[in-house]
């Protein structure tokens, strides 16, 4: 006997399949429409972990303001710039050059009332990252005579390339790519790779470049800075939003990628990553939360600048300028500022999905209405 209600059921279950397929088709299309005519997502764990690799072998020296791993840098991003068809920051190209003064001094150290010699960086110790708990004063019975070598020049870059949107407004994404460079100079076997600070931070920036270089009619313009000097007083940054021509008010937000790749002893799980606010825009703050809620694979840690960490990363010159700033940050580890900061350490399956969080940000930023 023929199963009527088995029939009638079925064709209820082919309809529904059929509008979920229209539904689906439907906002495929409005994203299509919003975006261009590319979907695909090309933030890629094998690109983020081939950035990483370059950025931070021993080729590039540690990419110190004063080295040539430092020029090195600058031509790996413009070239990536170049691929991706990224507009030059200006008619002098991608690279906004400035000039450090960079003084040498010979060496430094205290001899004692008993005449012990306590040499710099190994009986005595100045380190602007410390902080002073207390002070005391003792009589310096002499400070060594000391040297200063002639001042010199050192030209260095941030390195910036242009998505142009259907506004002038600018949502900038900064990394900063410099390092420390060399454990010693006349030793060029040791050096600072830097893997985590800041080449997942580049590497991040040059991925989401990607992501955003597929799309059209963008509703903002998007800048990519990668950013010198941060190592050296956040010197790439201060010159940039103290130039002459920047405009504050064109600047819709600054996202601040730094640190992103690795964990830290703070969380009982990788799958986060801090979004550190200066909490200038209720209206930044609640699109960040929105995109948190709809990506299943990572979650941020939301505070506000509670800390110093805001005010020691290039963020902080954008804050002070008046434009909502974000940093993205994972946290710190044993391996800061150590020879032991390598890729190998990193888990690209959780930095590909921290930066695919972060893109669903801007996403939702460029389809704010």
């Amino acid at each position: 006997m023929l199963n009527i209600s088995a029939i009638f059921a079925a064709q209820i279950d082919v309809q529904m399949r059929l509008k979920k397929i229209i539904l689906l088709t439907l906002l495929f299309g409005i994203f299509v429409h919003s975006y261009g005519q590319k979907t695909g997502s090309k933030i890629d764990k094998e690109d983020l972990s081939a950035f990483i690799k370059t950025l931070s072998s021993i080729q590039f020296e540690g990419r110190a303001l004063d080295n040539n791993g430092h020029i090195k840098t600058q031509e790996f991003i413009v070239k990536r710039y170049m691929e991706l068809q990224l507009e030059p920051f200006s008619s002098d190209g991608y690279l906004e050059k400035f000039y450090l003064n960079q003084t040498s001094r010979g060496d430094l150290y205290l001899i004692t009332p008993n005449n012990r010699t306590l040499s710099n960086n190994d009986s005595v110790m100045i380190n602007r990252e410390m902080k002073q708990i207390s002070e005391t004063e003792n009589e310096i019975v002499f400070g060594g005579y000391g040297s200063e070598d002639e001042d010199r020049k050192v030209e260095v870059a941030n390195v910036v390339g242009l998505i142009k949107g259907e506004s002038e407004k600018l949502i900038v994404i900064s990394a900063h790519y410099d390092h420390v460079g060399w454990l010693d100079k006349e030793d060029t076997t040791n050096y600072y790779p830097g893997a985590d600070d800041n080449a997942s931070g580049v590497a991040a920036l040059l991925e989401l470049a990607e992501e955003f270089s597929q799309y059209k009619n963008l509703k903002y313009s998007m800048m990519f800075l990668a950013t010198t000097g941060e190592e050296g007083g956040l010197l790439g940054s201060s010159y940039h939003v103290n130039h002459p021509d920047f405009d504050p008010e064109r600047v819709v937000c600054n996202f601040n990628l730094d640190m992103i790749s690795r964990c830290d002893a703070q969380q009982d799980d990788c799958f986060y990553l801090y979004c550190i606010s200066d909490e200038r825009s209720q209206w930044l703050d609640s699109l960040v939360r929105e995109a948190d809620k709809i990506f299943p694979h990572c979650s941020f840690i939301y505070s506000s600048n509670d800390t110093d960490i805001f005010s020691r990363t290039d963020t902080y010159n954008f804050s002070k300028k008046g434009i909502p700033s974000i940093l993205f940050f994972a946290g710190f580890h044993d391996d800061y500022h150590q020879i032991t900061d390598t890729m190998e350490k990193i888990d690209f399956d959780i930095l590909a999905n921290r930066v695919k969080l972060i893109g669903e940000v801007l996403k939702m930023l460029q389809n704010d209405q």
